[in-house]
Formats: structure tokens, C-alpha cells, sequence
């Protein structure tokens, strides 16, 4: 009987073993089914991050598009401003340039206008007063060819003009008494003092009292007098000296002031003047005549 229940048995058994077998394929299965499920539901998420991604990409896209465009729109409206202002400077540069050079062409004959008027002054010069005239003449001279040659400006020239003038006016606003040696009509060579009034009078007198000499004008020309002078006109002059080197006491002395076209050095009312010589300048310096 145990031989008949046998296949029964192993089929039983068999049967049993086929079960569990499929029991467990079919739980493998399901979890293979999960796991993709869970694969799917992740790809699906990481799908939903990447649209979303690359939708806030396209707005950000779009946002720094339009951002671009408005900053072209600005820098072309620069550009065109630029271009108009470019425009404009030239256009002033030209105006300017046009300008600079209608100055520079009256600067330049400024320049030599002023020269030339120098240059007259100059001429005019060598029949001045004889007081360092030949120094006064080539100062105006000399600043006459540094305008020519533009090495001075014409402004600098005027600030030097100014000087020149006043060089030329402070000798008539004062009196001095100088050594020197006078060189004789007659001839001869005395030393001695010369004495100024201005530009009015300059005399002189020797140290030892022989020779007296006053500087007259004749025309347009200064000369030298020395042969007929008057005796009070020669003690006139001796005398001023020596109140100006404080030999004697301050006092006014008479002194001769000669008038173009006289023929003679006399001593008259009209032809004196009394100088206060206490205030005569006495420069420690000696040279030639004047």
C-alpha cells in the first residue's frame, strides 16, 4: 500500500516544490517590478527637474536677452550721441582752428607793428638827451629784434616796453653829480666831475678848476660848450659840485640852463636855474663823458 502512495507522495512533494518555486519567481518578478517602478518614478522626477530647469533656463534666457537688448538699444543711442558730439567738435575744432589762425595773423602783425613803432622810439632816441643814450637806444633796439626774431611775446614785449619808458623818464626826475674825464673841443682830456639836472643841464668841472664844459643843444644836436662860458657861469658850476660832494654847506646854487638856438653861454635871468643841491645824488661812479 506504501508503494501505491508513493507516486502520489512525490507528486504531492513535486507539486509542493513547483509552488513554493513559482512562490518565490513570483515575488522575485514583483520586486523587479518595484525596482523599475521606483526607476520610472525616479527618471519621471529627474525628467520633471530638467523640464523645470530648462524652463526657469529659457526665462532666465529671455530675461538677460531682453536685458542685452535694451543695453544695445542704450549704447547705440551713446553711439549716435557720440557720433553727434564728434560731429559738433569738429566742426569747432575747425571753427577754433580758423580762429587761431586769424589771431595768430593779427599777433603777428601786432608784433611788427610794435617793432616798427620800437624801432621809431629808437631813432628818436639819438637825438635825446646824451645820458646814456647809445645804452637806452640799444635796449630799444635789441627788443625790437627779439620781437622780429619772436623770441619774446608781444605781451612780455609791453611788460618790457613799460620798463623801458620808465628807464627813459627817471633821468629827467633827478639830479647827480658822477666822476669822469671830458674830453676838450680844443682838445685835451680833463678829469673831473660832471654834474646833472635832470635831462635839462649837464655841465662839468675839472678837480683843478681850469676847465668847465656845459652841454647845449644846437638844433636837433647836443654839443659840448667849453670856450664861452662866462666866469660866473664856470663858478656856478664848480660850486654845485662841491655842495653836491658836501665841501660846503646845502644851498641853492644858480645853474645855467641853456635854450636851443642861444649863441651864447651868458649868465642872464633867463637862461638859470636855481637847484636845491643839498638833494643832488652823488653815485660812486667814474667813466667818460656822458
Amino acid at each position: 500500500m506504501i508503494r501505491a502512495l508513493l507516486p502520489w507522495l512525490l507528486g504531492g512533494l513535486l507539486l509542493s516544490t513547483a509552488t513554493l518555486s513559482a512562490q518565490e519567481t513570483l515575488s522575485s518578478v514583483q520586486r523587479d517590478l518595484d525596482r523599475v517602478a521606483k526607476e520610472i518614478d525616479r527618471e519621471k522626477e529627474l525628467h520633471k527637474q530638467e523640464r523645470k530647469r530648462a524652463a526657469d533656463f529659457e526665462v532666465q534666457k529671455a530675461e538677460k536677452l531682453s536685458a542685452l537688448q535694451n543695453q544695445i538699444k542704450v549704447s547705440q543711442g551713446r553711439i549716435d550721441s557720440l557720433t553727434r558730439e564728434a560731429d559738433k567738435a569738429r566742426r569747432q575744432k575747425s571753427n577754433y582752428r580758423g580762429q587761431a589762425q586769424f589771431f595768430s595773423n593779427k599777433t603777428q602783425a601786432f608784433r611788427l607793428a610794435l617793432s616798427a613803432s620800437i624801432k621809431s622810439v629808437a631813432t628818436e632816441l639819438l637825438r635825446d638827451f646824451p645820458y646814456h643814450r647809445e645804452k637806452r637806444v640799444s635796449d630799444w633796439e635789441d627788443l625790437a629784434k627779439s620781437l622780429e626774431a619772436g623770441t619774446v611775446t608781444p605781451d612780455d614785449a609791453l611788460n618790457r616796453l613799460s620798463g623801458l619808458i620808465q628807464a627813459s623818464l627817471d633821468p629827467a626826475r633827478d639830479v647827480e653829480v658822477y666822476s669822469g674825464v671830458y674830453s676838450a673841443v680844443g682838445g685835451g682830456n680833463f678829469e673831473g666831475y660832471y654834474v646833472r639836472l635832470g635831462t635839462a643841464m649837464l655841465a662839468f668841472a675839472s678837480e683843478d678848476g681850469k676847465m668847465a664844459a656845459l652841454l647845449g643843444k644846437e638844433g636837433e644836436n647836443y654839443t659840448w660848450q667849453d670856450q664861452k662860458l662866462s666866469a660866473g657861469i664856470k663858478a656856478h658850476i664848480a660850486e654845485a659840485i662841491r655842495v653836491a660832494q658836501g665841501k660846503e654847506a646845502p644851498k641853492l646854487v644858480a645853474m645855467p640852463i641853456v635854450v636851443s638856438g642861444a649863441n651864447s653861454f651868458t649868465e642872464s635871468a633867463t637862461d638859470k636855474e636855481l637847484v636845491k643841491t643839498d638833494s643832488v645824488k652823488t653815485p660812486a661812479k667814474s667813466g667818460a663823458k656822458p
